[in-house]
């Protein structure tokens, strides 16, 4: 039987599937997942030895079960999904995980899937990373060549859906939270927002507090373009993206912080969210959102790790 070199190359799992991969191969070329694709369609699409060795790695309990459920729900469980990685061969194993994770994700076009495929076999340890099994990748450099690569496969809808999967704030902002960024803001600037919505520094906490049906903040919201400079924008998105990243560098911040100036375009497009996006032709959209997702190449590797975990969590809308 003869392996992808290439992948293999990268020494993930190579002794794992060797141990399931006996007799010969059924590819999962053309395997289509969708909402509704149950385990048993996979497990009667590969080879008998693969399907022989999901049932004894689950067991035949939980097997009956992967059977039975939508691969995109049973996908979710990493013990299925370690079960799969330990059964199939790697191509099988990669065009599953991209389907599973094409449903998650809400779904993308059939030219976009392909695509998809190609790059995962190029390089299948981001794949790995992507659905929680780190401890198979030995390691992550050249990890925004795999995100934008797999942001290049897609359409200009899609690529416009990605970004503001990404890079939407919560639907509701913590009281705590928008103290904490109004201290970190310049005085002036803190104090034409405060002036805007009337309310002095000592009223300010218990307005927020009192804010249940969202109106105040709005209206701080709506402040912004006017009395936030865009340094200060950029300040605080590489600040709230080195808290949600576990830390950044210093020297990844200084990159940061030029790379948003520099692109400020794209930071007024994902901050005018779904509306701004309608506003101009797709295609000028997705330039744009070209040009600002090139800021991952000032992250390091441990960094590209954190973001690839986020975009799991966003994009993939995992629980």
């Amino acid at each position: 039987m003869t392996k992808f070199v290439l992948l293999l190359a990268v020494g993930v799992g190579a002794v794992l599937i060797a141990a399931c991969d006996s007799g010969s191969d059924r590819s999962l070329e053309g395997f289509v997942v969708t909402s509704a694709t149950v385990g048993g369609e996979l497990a009667d699409s590969v080879s008998g030895d693969e399907a022989s060795c999901l049932e004894e790695a689950m067991g035949d309990s939980a097997y009956q079960a992967f059977r039975a459920a939508p691969l995109a729900e049973s996908g979710r469980d990493i013990a299925n999904m370690r079960a799969v990685y330990d059964c199939l061969t790697e191509d099988n194993f990669l065009i599953y995980v991209v389907g599973v994770t094409l449903v998650w994700s809400g779904g993308w076009s059939a030219e976009t899937e392909a695509c998809i495929i190609a790059v995962a076999r190029e390089q299948p340890e981001f794949v790995y990373i992507q659905i929680g099994l780190e401890a198979a990748v030995t390691t992550a450099r050249e990890a925004h060549v795999y995100l934008l690569d797999y942001v290049n496969c897609l359409n200009d809808e899609e690529k416009i859906a990605f970004t503001q999967r990404t890079f939407s704030g919560p639907e509701t902002l913590d009281p705590s939270a928008l103290l904490e960024i109004l201290a970190f803001i310049p005085t002036a600037e803190a104090a034409c927002l405060l002036d805007a919505v009337g309310v002095t520094p000592e009223q300010l906490p218990q307005r927020i507090q009192a804010d249940a049906g969202g109106g105040f903040v709005n209206e701080l919201l709506s402040a912004v373009p006017t009395c936030i400079s865009e340094e200060t924008s950029i300040n605080i998105f590489v600040a709230d993206t080195g808290k949600v990243l576990g830390g950044l560098s210093d020297q990844s911040q200084t990159c940061l912080k030029a790379f948003g100036m520099e692109n400020y375009h794209f930071f007024e497009l994902v901050a005018g969210g779904q509306a701004a996006a309608q506003a101009m032709p797709a295609a000028a959209v997705a330039a744009i959102v070209d040009d600002g997702l090139r800021m991952v190449e000032c992250f390091n590797d441990d960094e590209l790790l954190a973001l690839q975990r986020l975009i799991t969590a966003r994009v993939l809308r995992q629980p």
